[in-house]
């Protein structure tokens, strides 16, 4: 994710971010969610799976090692629709948003859709919204524009954490549990945040601790789960 961001120099862009984050970045939870309700492992839709996708994303970022300029070779004019500039990072954008919204709804679609119990699987999305809301409420921060792969990383350590527990719960036939504490912390956090509660040292520590406790859960989660 922080590589191909890097590639289509996002910056703090949260349109751009979030429009990679479907197909690069979220996929893999809503294909364990249609797992746990379907006991199927869907991975490919029409003739699109996670590989193929991130493949056609990663073919498109090589190009740039055939020119000069490198990754400033997507900024170039390739062609106009209704008069509007269509660049390379346009095309990686689109190509990356469409295949990867398509994938995921369909994914949540079948597995909510497949669920005997509508309201624990509607509970069963809850981290995946809590995801999103952690990666909009970031650009609300103070320090987002300046450093917002770190953001990015953070919010992304939450994802995993949420997704292996599912993928184990998955595997194990048990229900999941669905409600993390985690994401309500990181909000309150962004509050404080905006209205400038504590100096930027005092709010880093904040951000960095809440980074820290969820990868230490995270390690000894699968520290659990190897043993």
């Amino acid at each position: 994710m922080i590589a191909v961001l890097g590639i289509i120099q996002a910056g703090g862009n949260l349109w751009l971010i979030l429009a990679m984050t479907p197909g690069v970045m979220s996929a893999h939870y809503l294909v364990e969610y249609r797992t746990h309700f379907t006991n199927y492992h869907q991975l490919v839709i029409l003739g699109v799976g996670a590989t193929e996708q991130l493949c056609l994303i990663m073919s498109i970022c090589s190009v740039a090692l055939f020119f000069p300029d490198s990754t400033g070779c997507y900024t170039h004019e390739l062609f106009s629709v209704a008069g509007y500039p269509i660049r390379g990072i346009e095309l990686i954008v689109v190509i990356a948003f469409s295949s990867g919204f398509h994938y995921n709804a369909e994914n949540m679609y079948y597995g909510w859709q497949e669920a005997k119990d509508k309201a624990y699987a509607t509970k069963c999305l809850l981290p995946y919204l809590q995801f999103f809301a952690m990666m909009v409420a970031s650009s609300y921060s103070r320090f987002y524009q300046a450093r917002s792969m770190r953001f990015i990383i953070l919010c992304g350590l939450f994802l995993l954490y949420a997704n292996a527990n599912l993928n184990l719960c998955t595997m194990a036939k048990r229900k999941y549990d669905w409600f993390f504490v985690e994401p309500f912390v990181f909000l309150a956090l962004v509050a404080l945040d905006c209205n400038s509660v504590f100096s930027d040292r005092d709010q880093f520590l904040l951000y960095f601790s809440v980074f820290s406790w969820i990868l230490v859960k995270y390690l000894l989660f699968m520290r659990a789960v190897v043993d």
